[in-house]
């Protein structure tokens, strides 16, 4: 994308903070984070190579993240990287290229309900009661509890036998 009179959008390595008409030109362009599967639209310019490694403050040089996916690309090890057609590349923290990721979970009444229905066909009973306490104030039984802990959950026990089964045969 070029200005009016056809030059490319660039300030060179003058500022690392983004000109109001490439910030648009940017908006313009990407419409949203450029994370795969994100749709958020609140974002933060971010340089593709890092202003302080010597990148330049150009629209090819800057993508939109949201919040959590630039604090993602700075603190967690991921990467982007654009080609030459403007399109760009998210890499995991090995190199590896993210080519997709879920899409965000529904939100609504609709949704919890849908939720609720899933959980009771796995035999999973939502009363609405499940974050209360239920503490009388009498001593843990650590028995017990270590018995919870390390005891499958009803729904899966056959399973874990046979699979237990099939290392000691093995």
């Amino acid at each position: 994308m070029g200005h009016r009179n056809g030059e490319i959008l660039s300030v060179g390595r003058k500022t690392r903070a983004i000109p109001p008409l490439i910030r648009r030109a940017l908006e313009f362009r990407d419409q949203g984070c450029r994370f795969p599967g994100c749709t958020s639209k609140h974002c933060d310019p971010h340089h593709i190579e890092h202003w302080a490694d010597g990148g330049e403050t150009k629209l090819s040089n800057l993508v939109l993240l949201c919040r959590r996916h630039h604090r993602l690309l700075h603190e967690g090890g991921c990467g982007v990287r654009m080609d030459a057609l403007g399109a760009t590349r998210f890499l995991d923290r090995r190199g590896r290229p993210l080519e997709r990721s879920p899409a965000p979970p529904p939100i609504g009444l609709e949704a919890a309900r849908d939720l609720v229905r899933q959980l009771e066909d796995a035999g999973i009973l939502v009363t609405g009661k499940e974050s209360m306490p239920a503490w009388d104030g009498e001593p843990m039984d650590l028995r017990y509890v270590m018995d919870c802990l390390w005891r499958p959950p009803p729904h899966l026990e056959a399973l874990v036998a046979r699979e237990r089964a099939a290392d000691r045969a093995a």
